[in-house]
C-alpha cells in the first residue's frame, strides 16, 4: 500500500500520495500552514494547536484518496523550531521558529547568544556541527530559561517530532526524532548521535526531558493510536536532497529564496557546518546565503516608482545585466543576518556605472564569489568536477547559473527541477521501508 508524505514548510504545507512502486508523488497537495505570530520585536512563532490542526486536515484528505490503510505516515520538514510540551503531549507555549530572534536582544551584558557562545569552548561547538546561531533551539531555550521558563521534565519537540507525536496521540516515544531532525536542535553530538551535555550545562537545560534519537527512520506511534504507523520526521534540507539524488564528491547549490551550499562526507568539518544526513554519511553545508529574498529587495528598488515587475522585470534584469560583461561596482547582499553580516550596500558607483545593469552584474558577481567562497571552505575549490543546481532562481535567471558555472571551472552540470524534492525523498524513503 502507499504511504502518505508531508513536508512542513514556513508558509506553506505539502503532502502526497508516495506510492514506492511509482516514480514520482502522487496527488500533490499545497496548502497554506498557520501563519507566523510577531507579538513582539523579532518574535517569530507559530500557534501549536493551529498546526497540527493543519497537517491533521491534511492528513486525513490524503488517506482518502488511498485505497484502504496507508502503510505510514513519512514527514519531512523546517528544521530549528521548538516547542515545549509535558508528558502528555501538551504544549507549553508556542512554537519558536528559527526565525525568532530574540536570543539577540543585547542587554547590559551583551545578548543571550553572545553569552551562550562565550561559555562554550570552540571543539564543543564543532562537536554539534558548528551551527550555533541566532534561533537555534538551543539558544531559544536558554533564553526561556533566562526568562524564568521552567523547563524542568518538559520535552523539547522539533516541529517535525511535534506534528509527529500529535497524530501519534499516545504513547511514550512519539516525541523521539531522527537525526537530521535533532541534529537541528544544536545540541547533538554527532559523533556520538546523543545529545550534547556540556551544551545543555552551559544553557542551563539539564533539566529537560529529552528524547530519544534514531539514525533510521523509525516508527514511533500509530495514527490517532491505533491506524497506521507514524515515522520520525527528517530534516528539509536531508530530504530534498536525497530526492535530487545528490551523489558523492557533487557539489550541491541550492538557490531560491534561501540558499546552500553542501557536499557529502563522512567525517565531520572544521571549516563549515555538519548535519546529519541519511546511511550514516554527514552533509558538509554553508547555509544562510543571501539569496532570493535579497535579490527582491534590491530589486524591488527599481518598482517603486512604477514599470515593469514580476516576470517582466526579471526579464528586463536579464537583459541589461548581460548588457554589462564586467563592473566596478561592488555589492554586498547581506540585507538579512548571515555568515557576512546583516548589512548590505553598493560601492564604487560612478556616474557611468550608476545604472540597474552594472548594480544588477555587481548583484550577481556577490553572489557567485559567495559560492566560491563557500565551496573552498568545503573543501570544493575551483575547478569541481560535478555540481547540482536545485532551486527555483537559479533555474530561471540565466545570467545567475551561467556566471556561476563559469567561476566554478565549467563542470558538468546537472540541473535538478526539485519543487517537490522532499516529497521525492520521502518516497525513497517509503521503498527502504518496504
Amino acid at each position: 500500500m502507499p504511504f502518505i508524505g508531508i513536508d512542513v514548510g514556513g508558509s506553506f504545507l505539502k503532502g502526497a500520495v508516495l506510492d514506492p512502486e511509482h516514480a514520482s508523488p502522487e496527488h500533490v497537495i499545497r496548502t497554506e500552514g498557520p501563519p507566523l505570530e510577531s507579538k513582539e520585536p523579532l518574535a517569530r512563532t507559530i500557534d501549536p494547536f493551529r498546526l497540527s490542526a493543519s497537517v491533521g486536515d491534511l492528513v486525513d484528505h490524503l488517506a482518502d484518496m488511498v485505497n484502504g490503510e496507508p502503510d505510514g505516515v513519512l514527514l519531512s520538514g523546517q528544521m530549528h523550531g521548538v516547542v515545549l510540551v509535558d508528558r502528555d503531549g501538551t504544549p507549553q507555549g508556542a512554537i519558536h521558529t528559527w526565525q525568532d530572534n530574540r536570543d539577540a536582544i543585547a542587554g547590559p551584558d551583551g545578548s543571550p547568544l553572545e553569552r551562550l557562545k562565550a561559555s562554550l569552548t570552540n571543539d564543543e561547538k564543532l562537536a554539534t556541527g558548528n551551527e550555533l546561531r541566532s534561533g537555534l533551539p538551543l539558544s531559544t531555550l536558554h533564553r526561556l530559561a533566562l526568562e524564568g521558563t521552567d523547563v524542568h521534565g518538559l520535552i523539547p519537540a522539533s516541529i517535525l517530532s511535534f506534528c509527529a507525536g500529535t497524530l501519534a496521540g499516545v504513547g511514550q516515544g512519539r516525541f523521539d526524532m531522527h537525526a537530521t531532525d535533532a541534529a537541528g536542535h544544536g545540541f547533538l553530538d554527532l559523533k556520538a548521535a546523543s545529545w550534547h551535555m556540556p551544551s545543555l550545562e552551559a544553557a542551563g537545560l539539564t533539566g529537560l526531558l529529552v528524547p530519544m534519537i534514531y539514525n533510521d527512520v523509525t516508527e514511533i506511534g500509530r495514527l490517532d493510536g491505533d491506524g497506521c504507523p507514524i515515522y520520525t520526521g527528517v530534516g528539509d534540507h536531508q530530504a530534498s536532497l536525497l530526492g535530487v539524488g545528490l551523489s558523492p564528491a557533487e557539489l550541491s547549490i541550492n538557490i531560491a529564496t534561501g540558499s546552500q551550499v553542501s557536499i557529502l562526507a563522512d567525517t565531520p568539518s572544521t571549516t563549515g557546518q555538519t548535519r546529519p544526513y541519511f546511511d550514516r554519511l554527514l552533509l558538509h553545508t554553508i547555509t544562510h546565503l543571501p539569496a532570493g529574498r535579497a535579490l527582491n529587495s534590491l530589486f524591488g528598488l527599481f518598482t517603486e516608482l512604477g514599470g515593469p515587475s514580476g516576470d517582466d522585470l526579471w526579464r528586463d534584469l536579464e537583459e541589461r545585466i548581460n548588457s554589462v560583461r564586467a563592473t566596478s561596482v561592488r555589492a554586498s547582499l547581506d540585507f538579512f543576518s548571515g555568515p557576512h553580516g546583516s548589512e548590505g550596500g553598493l560601492e564604487h558607483l560612478t556616474e557611468d556605472t550608476l545604472s540597474v545593469g552594472n548594480i544588477g552584474r555587481a548583484a550577481v558577481d556577490r553572489m557567485v564569489a559567495n559560492y566560491v567562497e563557500a565551496g573552498d571552505r568545503l573543501g570544493c575549490p575551483p575547478p569541481v568536477d560535478r555540481i547540482a543546481l536545485s532551486g527555483g532562481l537559479v533555474q530561471r535567471f540565466k545570467p545567475l547559473r551561467l556566471s556561476l558555472i563559469e567561476a566554478f571551472g565549467n563542470p558538468a552540470v546537472r540541473i535538478c527541477h526539485d519543487d517537490d524534492a522532499s516529497l521525492a525523498g520521502l518516497l525513497k524513503i517509503s521503498r527502504a521501508l518496504t
